[in-house]
């Protein structure tokens, strides 16, 4: 995976994220610790998505339709009243 832009250890080493972070009482290894358990959740979630869709047919492959309610016609709007007249 191609990575771009700085990495978590670049960014708790910034002075000013470091100032939020005991401003609002961030333990840094406890931050630490919180990203490496969501990283896994995330890889093994990618992971286990990967595997149920390459054991579907193609034709189960393809993205979901949209909602019903997205294509129903809106409910006209009543005529404005005049206010000065």
């Amino acid at each position: 995976m191609a990575r771009n832009g700085a990495t978590i250890d670049d960014l708790m080493q910034d002075s000013l994220i470091g100032a939020m972070m005991r401003a609002d009482r961030v333990e840094p290894q406890a931050l630490r610790a919180l990203l490496a358990e969501a990283a896994t959740g995330l890889a093994r979630r990618a992971d286990s998505g990967r595997r149920a869709t390459a054991a579907k047919p193609p034709e189960a492959r393809r993205p979901p339709q949209r909602a019903a309610h997205a294509s129903r016609p809106r409910p006209a709007l009543p005529e404005p009243r005049a206010c000065c007249g």
